[in-house]
């Protein structure tokens, strides 16, 4: 009964009128400056609404900066919470675990929800302004996934979006331990990107394995099957995965944070 007291005290802070309003406005506005940037750079010759959504999404437009407003409201509460010690109100009225759970929970469910309304959106309005795919040509093979692509357009769209929104959920609960443990407003802000940054990095500079690189997932190049299904499965669980594992250390934090305030 406490984690569902704290759980709906929480989804009223983050999923207020003005959080979501500013979420999505800034959202969308970084969307629409990577469609511009890439329709100056392309014309609007030939223009299919595959080509840019896959390119806008591997690299060189800056689309990563969503993980700023998708995490914003999210990290930034953290920090809020310890630096001005708001955590001793929440955990008077339940319990230490019941606010950090519910704070966890509420607020990777804040970026995922706020990536596919965005993400969604920017598909829907470009599927029906711009023609979807070349039928005779589509990828030419270069996607891994254009088996689905050919099979059924929406589908390809919406697992793309899915592997987008758990990734910027994974960062964002990333973000929430940098906030937690460095308490300031500006990096807090910036954590989510930030992270994946470095760690996408260091992942290219070690050589991990395909199947746990983050830019891969997000980027739809990452298929550990010749199953859709399976390769989706995969992808999904890995990032749950990734989410318990982080939401375990995040937990550890905050704990360590709410008792040290209160001691």
């Amino acid at each position: 009964m406490k984690l569902w007291k704290m759980s709906r005290t929480e989804t009223k802070r983050l999923f207020s009128i003005t959080n979501i309003t500013s979420t999505l406005c800034v959202s969308l506005l970084i969307i629409t400056v990577c469609t511009v940037t890439y329709i100056r750079q392309h014309g609007t010759i030939d223009l299919w609404f595959y080509n840019m959504f896959h390119e806008i999404f591997c690299g060189g437009y800056f689309v990563e900066l969503l993980f700023i407003p998708l995490g914003y409201f999210v990290t930034t509460n953290v920090c809020t919470d310890v630096t001005e010690k708001v955590f001793r109100l929440f955990i008077a009225r339940a319990d230490t675990y019941s606010y950090i759970i519910a704070k966890y929970m509420i607020g990777i469910l804040f970026s995922f929800v706020m990536s596919m309304i965005v993400l969604n959106f920017f598909a829907a309005v470009g599927m029906s302004v711009i023609p979807v795919a070349d039928e005779g040509y589509y990828s030419g093979g270069a996607d891994v996934y254009e088996d689905l692509l050919k099979r059924n357009t929406f589908l390809y769209f919406e697992m793309r979006i899915l592997f987008a929104s758990l990734i910027t959920s994974v960062f964002a609960a990333i973000g929430m331990i940098f906030s937690a443990v460095i308490q300031n407003q500006y990096v807090s802000a910036l954590s989510p990107y930030l992270a994946y940054t470095m760690i996408t990095r260091l992942q290219l500079i070690l050589g991990m394995p395909e199947r746990v690189d983050f830019s891969s997932i997000y980027s739809g190049f990452l298929r550990t099957s010749s199953s859709v299904g399976w390769s989706v499965a995969f992808i999904v669980l890995f990032c749950m995965l990734c989410l318990v594992l982080t939401g375990f250390l995040y937990v550890c934090v905050m704990k360590r944070r709410c008792s040290g305030e209160k001691a």
